[in-house]
């Protein structure tokens, strides 16, 4: 591409700027020099269009820059009148008034109207077009130059220059004044080709490629394109106006001093105001000061400088360019880092130029008030395999027709050979076949492939999808294939290039030769990348192979959260992710109810247009039969319904699946179901459905589906019953499912419908039915222009709060522009406001590839291996992600359109019917004038669009039968400012097969009332609304039908918005247009969780709308999250060369309270997240012990369960045993462990994120550490011994003893000894069956007598740190001689220390880590000697917990402030410490940062925030851990300026 400067004549400046910016004064501006034209040229090099170029309507997938031309594969669609279905029509935007365009073309037409030229138009439909076209017979060869004309839709042919043979041509397009002339080179001069002059004006130039009119498709190559202009008008706002930019950058804001564009979007536009200064020049203000250019840079001046004089000149496509009023050459461009500065007219910005309102709109909030609450499924996605979605979609399957099943049921054009090539790379006649016979891999599996390899290297190989196997370098790629031979031999399979003549990746299978079926796995890794590769499988000898189920898919497929790896395509899946959807409803759609009925089996093998059945969808995937697709397809089901489960479990969503009930939709007339055995059995299936979903293990399809691997149910609760039904047999069988589900499943949700339209009377009928069946939900499905969303916003408003719910299952606004997205963005905002109606809303269809589409518009395109989304998918993630849970009260007062009565003029229609009308008449509502008549003595007054049309007889005939919308039009009827009026004619049907179409209010080709009289094969009486499309049904009267030969008098009454349609005298219908939509539509939703308010604001309008927006009721926090979509402009769409032009863009902003301004941009949807302050605290609902205690006491260690609610979220608990320190539990509930002998206080408290602390809520635990203690009597004059036991805590249970060694017995009363020596051992057991230690009495021989010794015991310190030795002095004494031998110390677990006694005395020591922190009771035992008794002592000492040091370092500890320093933390112990250090950073008293260190060998370093100067206080805190105490420590940090 290149600018460069022409001379030649001066082209006529116009004066009047592009649509759009009617309201802005132009200025009278000098006849353009000759050096002043522009001359842009596009040699189209690299492999992307230029910025400049705009696609109308884009199918990426058909267009493309390659080899130094613009490539446009000519796709089905037209211009034409009312069809505006032309793609890929590529403009650039041209000042209004006088240009030149040329381009060099190539195209080899050869069908009728294949064509590609050159188009200038204000829209489509009004335009010339030229360009070579296939004729026919309107040209002598066929082959010529067409020039067309089309003004205000209505077209005409003007000129056929023949041109024999012709594949390439040099065409011109020219304008001067109100002539445009199309030509051809000749070779040495311009042709004419024809002349027109017209009436629009023209704003942009492009070119476009159309297909035959039998859809063959037309690839047509551009290059050397050239336009030359001047350089618009110049103009200037009479008002305030802001400047927008195209591109990722839009936003005109003030940098400093300097005007800069950028992609952060700020809180209120910058206004500007102009100030004429004649000649065209024009003075720039903000409302503090003037623009000025300084050095080449455009700034903002001093307030009381003088602004530089600028021109705002018409660059074409309602967009303007600024350029320096005293150097017509410099053009504001956009510089280093969005800088405005003077450039040259190539790169000049081309702003978008809209007229403000300065008014200040309101957006009243109710902070505490309670809406509608929204379902926790409220907006999710509809999946249906059209458009290739599953197979070639989102089934990550590479192989086409993998199974050889494809077939003619399936498409008029497949076979079993469909995407297969024999390979005879031998030339020795290798041949293969489909065939189907009893070798066959299984009776599901009907076909296989039998190659006979003449040689090795022979075989077969497919062509996959789209430009072919996608695949890149060093990538893995799964694959198996079933095969058979007699021929031992090794299989090669390799991914090549599609000429065959380079292999990108190799794998062998070994064949056994046994000539039985097998499955043989494989991988790929390719060596290099490309989306065109081939698979070929290749013999290894002379012989004949079996091939069947040839699968190959890459490794690096979707892995679902919950069920791991997939067999779902990544890059689809994650997309699909994003949007969180809260539903699938699947698996259609029409893919559901449209077929017979019968199983494959069940017709004997040969039925290939079967209603889905979800059986026949499960289990090894060579084993589920192939199927039609109702969208004219196969479906190989290799996404069933496990799949389809187990990716609603993935995605966190609801599983939809919807049957048929054996009822037409869609437009079929397959025989309907109704013998009752094959009723009962699809009930029967229905019934199953749901236990395969829900079914325990123990349940027959239970087990189906844990053999199938998940043995866990999904947790169905929503079930569809029919889809789009158009016939009364859904009333009669739907009872019949109905009534089955509830009989054993109560608690599903079951779904009915409401028909295909929006209105009409099977809708009515439809709603009527389920209200009077009482049913759940119906399921609405719309598809309908952006206008159709808009004036409806108010559609679910007057709905039944006490009827059934609403699933809006299918909807969409016929597009993919951002305009489409900002209607339906509107629309869902409406969807929020009614959410106690409407339950789920999904968007449909979900994905389209680009080289198979059925349905368009849809959320997600993809290919072989790139997938984009559309600005409407990007909408729908939004509000998925940002669903609320409450709607909260709100109004908008700001900009509307204001009420406008009907107009325009009215036409004459028939619908494949001849009809003849007469004494048509137009009069006046308010005058009776006559504003039009016609008795046809000719037809003069008239301009035929379509059909056949004359006077004949007095009557103006339309003879065609075969033609839909064979309209005439009264001449310049869309230019008709017609008003309260009446319409009257007669009207006679002649032939056909339905009535006719009066039109009125029309404005345009696609913008009219119509009453359809006798439409839908002459059953209806319809009045029909277009606006921008085709036209919709908006009221409607069943039964009605029109005679053959009888003349109808018609009556059309339009006053203001009220129109009256009368048949023969007799009123049939009234109709009141809705009022206007509104600019601004908004809903606000409040989080729970969060407590954030969520302002969701769509602006439609083409101008920013400064909004004050009031809070009541609600502390607003000073910062809220905004996340914006726009785009430069309503027609712009994300396609796959620019997937991320439109995208949300997300930001906080500051001076948020509960009234501030805030500017919704132009076009855009807006979610304001307001974060409101939490004061409200959180509570402890939950304390207590775990397990079973007795009397209050339990074992030691006890764990206490704590639990806390918020009316947001808990962000942690702080528990605090017997007044230690606080320590935190994240997250709202947890356990603690409590240890030690005695009562124990555990307190918690609950801390929001907000820092509110909820009230203390105390427990006190008794732990029973301790065993229990016996003490043993001996009476020697009875020698009887008694036995009494204690225990502090929970109670003695029993008490055991046993004599001389022997068995333990029970111990309930003293009992009596022998005279002979021997001993007793004694314990007790607590109720918590903690077991003392066995103590013993020696029983001297009667007559024996032991001198009694008296045991003390006295711990050396107590509390004991833990760390030190637990130490225990112990004396022994006796009358007589010291006591000798040894001591013991027990603890709870037995002896942990022994000692001999030295005079009487000894010292037991143990570990204190032994024992652990907590009380402790311990038994000291003198076992006695042979002349004195044993006594023993208990001492109780608490360990506590091992004290810390804390040292915190600070390196360095002076730094600048864009540096950072680190803090070592270092804690030492007698036991290693374990946990956190919390680092908080304070400056003058107040926190300005924290850290928090995890200990590892006691240490731990964290790197500190960069801090601005000034000094600072170090706290590190260890807050302790089971077993070792907190403690902390100080230190300072300075940051100071460079050189300090």
């Amino acid at each position: 591409m290149k600018i460069a400067p022409r001379t030649s004549a001066a082209m006529t400046a116009v004066a009047v700027l592009a649509a759009g910016l009617a309201t802005v004064a132009s200025t009278a501006g000098p006849v353009a020099a000759a050096d002043d034209l522009v001359t842009w040229t596009d040699t189209f090099e690299g492999s992307a269009l230029d910025a400049r170029w705009t696609l109308v309507n884009p199918d990426p997938g058909k267009v493309a820059v390659s080899d130094g031309a613009l490539r446009i594969a000519g796709q089905p669609g037209d211009t034409y009148q009312t069809v505006n279905t032309a793609r890929n029509v590529a403009v650039l935007d041209v000042p209004e008034g006088d240009f030149s365009a040329t381009v060099e073309v190539s195209a080899a037409v050869a069908k009728v109207y294949q064509g590609a030229g050159l188009i200038a138009w204000q829209d489509m439909d009004n335009y010339v077009r030229s360009g070579l076209t296939f004729v026919g017979g309107l040209s002598p060869s066929g082959t010529a130059i067409e020039t067309d004309v089309e003004t205000g839709g209505s077209f005409r042919a003007v000129s056929f220059a023949d041109r024999p043979g012709s594949t390439a041509e040099r065409l011109r397009l020219q304008r001067v004044g109100d002539t445009i002339t199309s030509s051809y080179w000749s070779g040495s001069a311009w042709v004419t080709a024809g002349t027109t002059d017209v009436s629009f004006d023209t704003t942009q130039v492009g070119l476009y490629a159309l297909a035959a009119q039998d859809g063959t498709v037309l690839p047509a190559a551009f290059d050397n394109f050239t336009l030359e202009h001047t350089p618009g008008a110049d103009v200037a706002p009479q008002g305030a106006f802001v400047l927008q930019g195209a591109g990722e950058a839009p936003y005109l804001v003030v940098d400093g001093s300097a005007l800069a564009l950028t992609a952060d979007q700020p809180t209120a536009s910058l206004r500007l105001h102009a100030t004429d200064l004649g000649d065209g020049a024009v003075a720039i203000r903000t409302d503090d000061a003037p623009l000025v250019l300084q050095g080449g840079a455009l700034v903002l001046g001093a307030a009381d400088a003088v602004p530089t004089p600028l021109r705002i000149t018409d660059a074409g496509g309602g967009k303007v360019v600024l350029r320096d009023a005293a150097a017509r050459a410099s053009y504001v461009t956009r510089g280093a880092d969005g800088a405005l500065v003077t450039g040259a007219e190539a790169d000049a910005v081309r702003f978008l130029l809209s007229e403000v309102d300065d008014s200040l709109a309101t957006l009243d909030i109710d902070g505490e008030g309670t809406g509608a609450s929204i379902s926790d499924t409220m907006f999710g996605i509809f999946y249906e395999d059209i458009n290739y979605a599953a197979d070639g979609g989102l089934y990550a399957e590479l192989v086409r027709n993998r199974s050889f099943e494809f077939n003619s049921s399936d498409n008029g054009s497949f076979t079993g050979m469909t995407a297969w090539q024999v390979l005879d790379r031998s030339g020795a006649g290798t041949t293969g076949a489909v065939v189907n016979d009893a070798a066959r891999l299984n009776a599901m599996n009907r076909n296989y492939m039998r190659l006979t390899a003449a040689a090795a290297g022979d075989g077969l190989r497919n062509i996959g999808y789209n430009n072919g196997f996608a695949v890149k370098a060093g990538t893995s790629y799964d694959g198996y294939l079933w095969a058979r031979s007699a021929t031992a031999q090794q299989l090669t399979v390799k991914i090549e290039n599609a000429a065959g003549d380079a292999t990108l990746a190799s794998a062998s299978v070994a064949l056994d030769g046994t000539d039985t079926w097998k499955k043989y796995p494989f991988t790929l890794t390719p060596g290099s990348t490309t989306d065109a590769g081939r698979l070929t499988v290749l013999a290894g000898a002379q012989s004949v192979i079996g091939l069947d189920m040839i699968s190959l898919m890459p490794h690096d497929t979707w892995v679902g959260p919950v069920n791991g790896r997939s067999v779902l395509r990544k890059d689809l899946a994650e997309k699909i992710a994003a949007m969180k959807p809260s539903f699938v409803r699947f698996p259609g759609g029409c893919v559901t109810n449209v077929g017979t009925f019968r199983t494959y089996e069940e017709s004997g093998y040969t039925d290939r247009r079967r209603t889905y059945q979800w059986k026949e969808t499960i289990g090894p995937v060579e084993e589920r039969p192939a199927n039609w697709n109702f969208w004219g397809y196969n479906q190989s089901y290799g996404i069933g319904y496990l799949e389809y489960f187990e990716l609603a479990e993935d995605l966190g969503a609801e599983p939809l699946p919807v049957v048929s009930v054996g009822a037409n939709g869609c437009g079929s007339n397959i025989p309907e179901m109704h013998d009752p055995a094959m009723i009962d059995r699809w009930v029967d299936d229905t019934v199953d459905l749901i236990e395969f979903a829900n079914g325990g293990t123990d349940t027959e399809w239970g087990a189906r589906r844990a053999a199938l691997g998940h043995p866990e149910p999904f947790g169905l609760e929503m079930i569809g019953l029919g889809n789009e039904e158009n016939t009364t047999t859904f009333e009669q069988n739907f009872p019949e499912f109905r009534d089955a589900i509830e009989a054993k499943y109560p608690d599903i949700t079951i779904i009915s419908n409401s028909g295909p339209d929006d209105a009409g009377a099977r809708f009515d009928t439809l709603w009527d039915y389920n209200r009077a069946q009482q049913v759940d939900m119906v399921d609405e499905h719309y598809y309908n222009d952006p206008q159709w969303f808009l004036e409806n916003h108010h559609r679910y408003d007057s709905y039944d709060r006490e009827g059934p719910k609403v699933f809006l299952g299918e909807y969409a606004s016929r597009g993919n522009t951002w305009g489409n997205a900002l209607a339906e963005a509107s629309y869902m905002t409406a969807l929020q406001r009614n959410a106690d109606v409407v339950r789920l809303a999904s968007y449909a269809p979900l994905l389209s590839n680009e080289s198979h589409v059925q349905w368009s518009p849809d959320a997600i395109w993809f290919d072989n291996d790139e997938s984009w989304e559309t600005p409407n998918w990007e909408v729908q993630k939004l509000f998925g992600n940002n669903v609320g849970d409450e709607v909260a009260p709100s109004t908008f007062d700001g900009p509307v359109n204001a009420a406008e009565d009907i107009s325009g003029g009215v036409f004459l229609s028939t619908w494949s019917t001849s009809a003849a009308y007469d004494n048509v008449t137009v009069t006046s509502n308010d005058t009776g004038e006559t504003l039009f008549s016609d008795q046809f003595d000719n037809a003069s007054q008239w301009s035929p669009q379509r059909g056949s049309w004359a006077a004949a007889g007095g009557r103006y005939v339309q003879s065609s039968t075969t033609v839909n919308d064979a309209r005439s039009i009264v001449t310049g009827a869309y230019a008709k400012d017609w008003s309260n009026y009446t319409l009257e004619l007669d009207a006679t049907k002649l032939a056909g097969s339905e009535g006719f179409l009066v039109g009125f209010g029309a404005t345009g080709a696609n913008n009219f009332y119509w009453w359809n009289l006798g439409g839908w094969n002459n059953t209806r009486s319809v009045l029909q609304r277009a606006t921008g499309g085709s036209a919709n049904e908006v009221k409607a009267i069943e039964g009605h039908s029109l005679t053959t030969g009888q003349t109808y008098r018609v009556k059309v009454v339009v006053e203001g918005t009220h129109i009256e349609l009368y048949l023969d005298g007799q009123l049939q219908m009234s109709y009141d247009q809705p009022a206007p939509p509104a600019k601004v539509f908004q809903v606000v939703t409040r989080d729970e969780r969060t407590g954030d308010l969520v302002a969701k604001v769509v602006n439609t309008s083409t101008s920013p709308v400064r909004t004050r927006v009031e809070i009541a009721g609600a502390e607003i926090q000073p910062t809220a999250t905004v996340t914006t979509l726009a785009a430069p402009s309503t027609t712009a769409t994300n396609t796959k060369a620019a997937p991320d032009l439109i995208k949300p863009r997300t930001r906080e902003v500051q001076g948020i309270s509960s009234s501030f301004e805030y500017e919704f941009p132009a076009a855009s949807v807006t979610f304001l997240r307001m974060h409101t302050a939490d004061g409200v605290a959180p509570v402890v609902d939950e304390l207590s012990v775990v397990g079973d205690g007795v009397n209050g006491w339990y074992g030691d260690p006890a764990t206490v369960h704590v639990a806390a609610s918020d009316d947001r979220r808990v962000e942690r608990l702080e528990v605090a045993v017997d007044d230690g320190p606080w320590t935190r539990i994240p997250g709202d509930s947890g356990e603690v462990s409590v240890a030690g002998d005695g009562t124990h206080t555990v307190k918690v408290r609950a801390v929001d994120p907000a820092g509110n602390v909820g009230e203390i809520r105390p427990l006190v635990v008794g732990i029973d550490a301790t065993a229990p203690v016996t003490r043993a009597a001996f009476n020697q004059g009875s020698r009887v011994i008694s036995l009494t036991a204690a225990d502090s805590g929970s109670g003695v249970e029993r008490v055991d003893y046993r004599l001389g060694g022997g068995a333990w017995a029970s111990y309930d009363q003293p009992f009596q000894v022998g005279a002979g020596a021997t001993t007793v051992d004694f314990r007790a057991v607590d109720r918590l069956g903690r077991m003392e230690q066995p103590g013993t009495l020696d029983v001297p021989a009667a007559g024996a007598q032991l001198a009694t010794t008296v045991t003390a015991a006295v711990p050396v310190e107590d509390p004991v740190p833990l760390g030190r030795p637990v130490r225990v002095e112990v004396s022994v004494s006796t009358e007589g001689a010291t006591p000798t031998g040894a001591v013991t110390l027990a603890a709870a677990s037995g002896t942990v220390a022994t000692a001999t006694l030295v005079d009487g005395r000894a010292v037991l020591a143990v570990p204190s880590v032994e024992l652990g922190v907590g009380s402790h009771a311990l038994t000291v035992r003198y076992g006695g000697d042979s002349a004195r008794a044993a006594s023993q002592d208990t001492v109780s000492l608490i360990v506590t917990k091992a004290t810390s040091t804390t040292r915190v370092t600070v390196r360095p500890r002076t730094v600048p402030p864009r540096k950072k320093a680190t803090a070592t933390v270092t804690v030492a112990a007698p036991v290693e410490p374990e946990g956190v250090v919390r680092v908080k950073i304070r400056k003058d008293g107040r926190v300005v940062g924290t850290r928090v260190v995890r200990l590892a060998e006691g240490k731990g370093r964290a790197v500190l925030p960069r801090l601005p100067l000034g000094r600072y206080h170090l706290t590190a805190t260890y807050s302790g851990s089971s077993t070792v105490a907190s403690s902390s420590d100080k230190t300072v940090l300075r940051v100071t300026g460079a050189g300090r």
